[in-house]
């Protein structure tokens, strides 16, 4: 690979409006919304900083550590902008296709609640929804569980009668609840998906929810089953592998393979009269 060594560009637009913005956010107190800034600091000394903000979408990639050095030396001093060996500006979209955001909440609305799926949209647009992660939809995602959690239970303070409960790699639903916050997780493993089993519940509605994952369906609480997909070759494997004359025909087999009564493949093709 070429080795190429390059001086700051002075051709680049400054985007003085955007540095007043990132300036007021790094003195405010902000535990909510945009930008989410991140901040590493190394034994070394030095920091790593990443902005993930949605301003960003109409700004120059190469343009936007400029930015982010330029409020940070405003706001703690040229010293502090020293030690600043990495500024990465990102929105929403890019950081979640680069892994950084592996976490969501998401509203899921019945007819029969008492508050529609616009206001849902609105308090999660006052938290800092990214609006350009879904055709104009907002969309909260973060980088760990316990931030998803906290944006959590903030949601249920500002929609009493909201409610989530989640797991690591699980998609918990309460059929109780006046709102569905459905927490997920696109890591590694399966997204699994809980259903609370009523009376009034059809299967035909579970089968829909399935979307290629398996589903643990709970009664009063406690799970009770685990349903998967299935097709007939499957079916057919399993009736094979419960069936109690294939099962005692493998442990023969088995047994017989341990007290060396076998033959090499070659013998075997012999006797086959493959050549």
């Amino acid at each position: 690979m070429p080795r190429i060594r390059q001086r700051p560009d002075d051709t680049m637009v400054s985007h003085p409006r955007l540095v007043s913005d990132l300036v007021a956010e790094l003195k405010s107190d902000h535990e909510f919304g945009q930008p989410r800034i991140e901040e590493t600091e190394f034994s070394t000394g030095a920091i790593r900083v990443r902005v993930l903000w949605d301003k960003w979408d109409a700004i120059a990639m190469r343009e936007r550590p400029e930015v982010i050095q330029q409020a940070y030396e405003k706001v703690e001093g040229k010293a502090f902008r020293d030690r600043i060996t990495l500024a990465i500006g990102l929105t929403f979209p890019e950081a979640y296709e680069l892994g950084y955001l592996p976490y969501s909440l998401v509203p899921a609305v019945r007819k029969t609640d008492s508050v529609t799926e616009a206001q849902c949209y609105q308090v999660m647009k006052d938290l800092g929804a990214s609006k350009l992660l879904a055709a104009g939809k907002p969309v909260l995602r973060f980088a760990s569980r316990e931030e998803a959690d906290k944006y959590r239970a903030r949601l249920e303070e500002l929609l009493p009668g909201s409610h989530c409960s989640s797991t690591r790699n699980q998609l918990q639903e309460n059929h109780e609840a006046a709102v569905i916050w459905h927490c997920s997780v696109a890591e590694e493993g399966e997204i699994m998906r809980h259903v609370d089993v009523t009376p009034e519940l059809k299967m035909e509605t579970i089968l829909l929810q399935m979307k290629g994952e398996d589903v643990v369906l709970k009664w009063q609480g406690r799970a009770v089953a685990l349903l998967s997909e299935f097709d007939d070759d499957e079916l057919y494997w399993y009736q094979r592998e419960h069936d109690p004359e294939f099962v005692a025909s493998i442990a023969e087999a088995r047994k017989q393979a341990a007290e060396g009564r076998t033959f090499p493949h070659d013998e075997l093709k012999k006797r086959l009269g493959i050549e």
